[in-house]
């Protein structure tokens, strides 16, 4: 989503369009971020209302409150990335036994790369550096 974080990257109707595309992908949790990211950014024009608008309603939709749910368990999750593998293993692991098939793809990639990169060896500041890289806009485990 760094791509869609500020008015220099493209207008209200293309981020809006991104959003809309997210969404019609299922995936919520990045469509919620750029509607929400869309608003701020354009606070105040008819762009900036009506992305406030569709983040609002999807807001209430039952599938984003699932999705967000899961993704909140992942979010608690990757907080342990700089730590013991071991922990963030079975945190990941409990995530994803718990994540359905209809739950956001987004959440789902994230886990199955963590999980990967955690087989292949990479741990702590390695694995939290590779993480932001391959799913840059998300927030490192020191914020």
């Amino acid at each position: 989503l760094a791509a869609l974080s500020g008015p220099r990257h493209g207008g209200a109707a293309d981020r809006v369009d991104a959003a809309r595309a997210f969404e019609a992908e299922g995936r919520l949790l990045q469509a919620m971020a750029a509607w929400q990211g869309t608003a701020r950014d354009f606070a105040g024009t008819a762009g900036g209302a009506a992305a406030a608008g569709a983040a609002g309603e999807l807001g209430v939709s039952k599938a984003y409150r699932a999705a967000l749910k899961v993704g909140n368990r992942l979010a608690r999750a990757e907080r342990g990335l700089t730590g013991d593998a071991a922990p963030l293993r079975a945190a990941l692991e409990a995530v994803l036994a718990r994540a359905g098939t209809a739950d956001d793809p987004w959440v789902g990639e994230r886990l199955r790369w963590l999980l990967e990169a955690l087989e292949s060896g990479l741990e702590g500041s390695e694995l939290d550096a590779a993480y932001r890289a391959a799913f840059p806009g998300l927030p490192s485990a020191a914020d």
